[in-house]
């Protein structure tokens, strides 16, 4: 499989629901707060035999071989699991395991440990301690 980065897909966007814009908000001031650490892409695109997929930001870490995965939700729900391994196969052809290894982290503004989840969750306090080959959710402070 062929994956690359790529700028924007050429199709418009629908308009949002209330609730959608409340995590589009949410979503905006997170990625604005995480702009200032060295290493973070928001939102880029990747394209793979004319499919798109998005993730809300990636940091690299280069020194500890590590890529985070964030995924913002304005609440914590089991489909960022699924979003997240969706980023991370693809990332893996761009970024070998042999010298990379992946954290997901779900960004939340509520969390609700009653939720189903698939994996054993890891809560952390800052996008920092994002640990690798685990699931990690951070309750965003405000």
């Amino acid at each position: 499989m062929l994956v690359r980065f790529a700028s924007a897909p050429p199709w418009a966007r629908s308009r949002p629901t209330a609730a959608q814009r409340r995590g589009l908000n949410f979503e905006r001031k997170v990625l604005s707060a995480l702009a200032v650490h060295a290493g973070f892409l928001a939102k880029p695109w990747l394209v793979s035999n004319g499919r798109y997929r998005q993730p809300d930001g990636l940091l690299f870490s280069p020194a500890e071989g590590l890529i985070t995965i964030a995924e913002c939700k304005y609440s914590h729900c089991a489909e960022s699991f699924s979003q997240i391994k969706g980023y991370e196969q693809w990332l893996e052809h761009l970024f070998p395991r042999n010298l990379w290894s992946f954290a997901a982290l779900e960004i939340v503004r509520w969390f609700d440990p009653f939720v189903h989840f698939p994996v054993k969750i890891k809560q952390i306090s800052s996008i920092k301690d994002a640990a690798a080959n685990s699931f990690n959710v951070l309750v965003w402070p405000w």
